[in-house]
C-alpha cells in the first residue's frame, strides 16, 4: 500500500520524524510512505498531512482515506472529496493541552499587565510608580467573564483550569451540551455581536467553515468592552485583520493576543507589529514535544482500522 504524506521538509511540528516513519512501516507489511509530489499516482490510497488540495486528490484515483495531522479539516471541503466520499479523520486531541496553555498564558499576561511591564522595561522605567497608570487594567481574574467562541475540547479544558480561580466562563457552540459546572451558559454563533459585550476576554477557537470566515469584524469589535481583550487561537481567516488593526489603533478594546493570521508567516510590514497593545506569537499553539508520539500512535491505530475495515478514531466524514 502506498501512503503519501506532505509532512516533510517543513517545520519540526510538520516534519514526520525518521523514527515515526520506521515505526509506521514496520507495523504493517507492504506499506510504503512517499513524500515526493512527483511520485503521486493512482496507487496512493492514503493521504497523511494537512496540505491536501482538490488538484492533488484528482491525481489519486484510488485515494480512500485522508488523515489530517491537525484538528482543522477545512481543506477537505471540496467537491472531489465529497463526490468520492473519501474518509476523513483528524487529530482532534493532539493540541488540546498546548492551545489551552497558550490561551491561559495570554489571559494571564493581560490580566497581570506583563505587556505593560515589557514596555516599561524598554523605556527603562520598570518600577511600581510607572506601573501605577495601568492599575485599572490589572486583575486577579476573580469575577471576570471569559467568552469562548468555539467551545469544544479546548474550551472545556480552559474552563476547567480557570473555574477554581473564580472565573465565569460562557461559550458559543453549535450544540447545547456542556458541563454546567465549568461553563455557566452557552449561546449560538448568531448571538456573537451581543454576547461579546458581556466578556472581559473573548477567545476565538473557531474552525474555518461556512459562516465563520471573517466573522470577527468591526461590527463585533465595536461591541466589546473598552477594557476587554481579544485572543485569537482558532483559524486566522475567521478574523478580518484590517478591522482588527483599526479597532486596536482606536483602542475600541484594550488589546489582543494573536497566534493565527490571515496570511502566514506574518508579514514584516503589517501594522500589527507596531501596536503596543498586542501580544503576537507565530502560530505556536500546536507546538509541543509530545505531539509526534501521539500522532504516530493515532495514525497506526487508524491505519489498522483502514486495512481491517474497523471503526476509525476521530472520523469526520462521511458520518456513520
Amino acid at each position: 500500500m502506498i501512503i503519501f504524506s506532505d509532512l516533510k521538509y517543513r517545520t519540526k511540528i510538520n516534519n514526520l520524524p525518521s523514527w515515526a516513519i520506521k515505526k509506521i512501516e514496520s507495523s504493517f507489511s507492504n506499506i510504503k510512505i512517499i513524500f515526493d509530489k512527483k511520485k503521486i499516482n493512482e496507487k496512493v490510497q492514503v493521504y497523511f498531512g494537512d496540505l491536501i488540495t482538490e488538484n492533488i486528490i484528482k491525481k489519486m484515483s484510488n485515494l480512500r482515506w485522508v488523515h489530517f495531522s491537525s484538528t482543522g479539516t477545512n481543506r477537505a471541503n471540496n467537491k472531489e472529496m465529497i463526490k468520492r466520499k473519501i474518509i476523513v479523520t483528524n487529530s482532534n486531541d493532539a493540541f488540546t493541552n498546548s492551545v489551552s496553555i497558550l490561551a491561559i498564558a495570554h489571559i494571564c499576561s493581560f490580566a497581570r499587565g506583563l505587556h505593560f511591564a515589557s514596555q516599561l522595561r524598554e523605556k527603562k522605567q520598570l518600577n511600581r510608580k510607572s506601573f501605577d497608570k495601568y492599575f485599572k487594567l490589572i486583575s486577579d481574574l476573580r469575577s471576570s467573564t471569559i467568552l469562548i467562541v468555539g467551545y469544544g475540547k479546548i474550551g472545556r479544558k480552559i474552563s476547567e483550569i480557570l473555574f477554581p480561580m473564580g472565573v465565569n466562563v460562557i461559550g458559543i457552540k453549535k450544540s447545547k451540551n456542556y458541563n454546567k459546572k465549568y461553563c455557566s451558559k452557552i449561546f449560538k454563533l448568531k448571538d456573537l455581536d451581543k454576547v461579546v459585550s458581556k466578556a472581559d476576554f473573548v477567545i476565538n477557537l473557531l474552525p474555518l467553515e461556512r459562516g465563520t470566515k471573517k466573522i470577527f469584524n468591526k461590527n463585533i469589535f465595536k461591541n466589546m468592552k473598552n477594557t476587554s481583550y481579544f485572543i485569537s487561537l482558532g483559524r486566522g481567516e475567521t478574523v478580518n485583520e484590517k478591522d482588527l488593526i483599526k479597532s486596536l489603533e482606536k483602542n475600541i478594546f484594550a488589546g489582543a493576543g494573536i497566534d493565527v493570521f490571515e496570511n502566514e508567516p506574518l508579514s514584516n510590514n503589517t501594522k500589527l507589529l507596531k501596536l503596543k497593545n498586542t501580544i503576537l506569537t507565530p502560530h505556536i499553539g500546536n507546538i509541543n514535544q509530545q505531539y509526534w508520539e501521539y500522532e504516530t500512535n493515532l495514525f497506526i491505530k487508524n491505519l489498522n482500522s483502514f486495512i481491517n475495515r474497523k471503526k476509525f478514531v476521530n472520523r469526520i466524514y462521511p458520518k456513520l
